[in-house]
């Protein structure tokens, strides 16, 4: 804006808490230090300042007098009572000297006591953190296994249940945190060696790897049998254990738990979404999702350079984007307000979604307080993260970008569900020029079979391309195939469903 100042929608509303109008107000601007600070509630005439862009951007219409009703918790979308229900603990690593480790090619482990995954008297002293987890240096020779302890568990039939692994990344490494290939293993037996060959093991690339604790999600029926073990073994599992790899040598990687939770979902979940609000989503797209009765999922880029107020060749228009959810049930999800790179901190992090959500409200849009995200975050910026979670609580949408060798080797997955991360939700970044049919077709017949959570996320739908819009429409013939085991839905719909479930 001109002024560089910040904007921020805000309800105005009655004393029975029903909207009866918007407005903006000035928030903290970009200022030099010794500057001054403006008045925050000076109200701002107009809702979005004529200066953002150029061309026929969005002006939001008047809200009419108690055609909404104010947000519950933390918007239109509250986190649900608990993320992982029913939830049986496999094994805590609380010291490097209890995990049984298999260390190779030089990797080496250690205490950490800067933030450990649940407190412990392996380190109580106070003021330190009053915990300890095991540290573990990657060296150039491989993957590490890592197994909590040796006392076994009671033989678990693990069949319906999904397997988490809590972890944290830290900065080691010439390049920071990286990539790391994240994996599970499971023993039977009451003894076991984490060197030993007999095992079930499943493997995924994790490409969003940060700088706090997270949460890996690894659906029992993608394991495989590895040496003398057999698949019929997860009936009897006595013993779990870590494997973890990085790309760069000295990535460090603490380790927290390992846990299992039964199935969410009595059948899975497939979304169709589209970043950007591409014209050809509505031109395209929409057409042949309509046709077989299929919702949509919208990702708006930055707001103030993507949304128009009339018809456009390159963009979808505001009344485009209400008649699909109106209409067609399409839910348009938060991506960005001013930039999808920001180069602020949290404090306006928090102000940017509150704007975008807010205006979603004015426009009758729903959907804006799930699966939303800001795209271009570094792994550092651990202040955003706190500022999403506070806005919304069940959707940081971030890509595995599947190349076919990935998908077709199951390194690339969906994501289960209950969800691994619930704050930082993968879904499969489409290139139609790369992601053969083949490829979209398997990974949502992985989520079939697993009862999990398939998003996809497509950004071109080149209707002009035949070969690759056949891509997309062999995706959708297979989905319509498959509506038994496999439901296409909104980011919203699936997440509601799958929280919904009686005791």
């Amino acid at each position: 804006m001109a002024d560089d100042t910040h904007r921020q929608l805000q309800w105005v509303v009655d004393d029975f808490g029903r909207v009866v109008g918007v407005q903006q107000r000035a928030l903290m601007p970009f200022l030099a230090p010794t500057a001054g600070v403006p008045d925050a509630n000076a109200p701002v005439t107009g809702v979005l300042a004529s200066d953002v862009s150029t061309g026929t951007l969005l002006t939001p219409p008047d809200v009419v007098a108690g055609a909404f009703e104010m947000p519950l918790i933390s918007g239109p979308s509250a986190p649900p009572p608990t993320f992982w229900p029913k939830k049986r603990n496999l094994g805590l690593f609380t010291t490097a000297a209890a995990a049984a480790t298999a260390l190779t090619g030089g990797a080496t482990k250690s205490n950490d006591t800067s933030d450990p995954y649940i407190g412990n008297t392996a380190s109580s002293a106070y003021p330190a953190n009053m915990g300890t987890s095991p540290l573990i240096t990657l060296g150039s020779g491989g993957a590490v296994t890592a197994i909590p302890g040796t006392v076994p568990l009671p033989a678990l039939n693990l069949t319906g249940c999904n397997v988490y692994l809590a972890f944290k990344v830290l900065p080691g490494g010439a390049s920071g945190p990286g990539s790391i290939t994240a994996g599970i293993r499971l023993y039977t037996g009451a003894t076991v060696n984490a060197s030993g060959g007999n095992y079930l093991q499943c493997t995924r690339v994790n490409w969003n790897a940060t700088l706090e604790w997270q949460v890996l999600g690894f659906a029992i029926e993608d394991f495989v049998a590895v040496g003398a073990a057999q698949l019929s073994d997860i009936t009897a599992i006595t013993h779990a254990g870590a494997r973890l790899g990085g790309v760069t040598v000295g990535t460090q990687i603490a380790l927290g738990g390992l846990f299992i939770c039964p199935k969410q979902l009595d059948r899975a979940a497939a979304v169709i979404a589209f970043d950007d609000c591409r014209a050809d989503t509505w031109t395209d797209a929409s057409f042949e999702l309509a046709r077989r009765g299929f919702p949509g999922t919208l990702f708006p880029g930055a707001v103030a350079a993507m949304l128009r107020a009339g018809p456009d060749q390159f963009q979808m228009s505001v009344a485009q984007m209400q008649k699909l959810c109106r209409l067609h049930g399409w839910q348009v999800a938060s991506q960005a307000w001013s930039t999808e790179n920001p180069p602020f901190g949290g404090s306006q992090a928090m102000s940017e979604m509150a704007s975008q959500r807010a205006l979603w409200v004015a426009l009758g849009l729903n959907g804006g307080g799930m699966g939303s995200y800001f795209s271009n975050n570094s792994p550092n910026a651990l202040d955003w993260k706190a500022a999403r979670r506070t806005n919304f609580p069940m959707g940081m949408r971030g890509f595995n970008v599947g190349a076919s060798g990935s998908i077709t080797a199951k390194a690339v997955l969906p994501e289960t569900f209950p969800i691994a991360d619930p704050n930082y939700v993968t879904a499969l970044g489409i290139d139609l020029n790369v992601n053969t049919a083949a490829d979209l077709v398997n990974f949502a017949s992985y989520a079939a079979a697993s009862r999990g959570l398939a998003i996809f996320v497509f950004h071109v739908i080149p209707s002009g391309n035949a070969g690759q819009f056949a891509k997309f429409t062999a995706l959708l013939d297979y989905l319509d195939s498959r509506r038994d085991a496999i439901e296409v839905c909104t980011y919203e719909r699936a997440i509601q469903q799958g929280y919904s479930y009686p005791l």
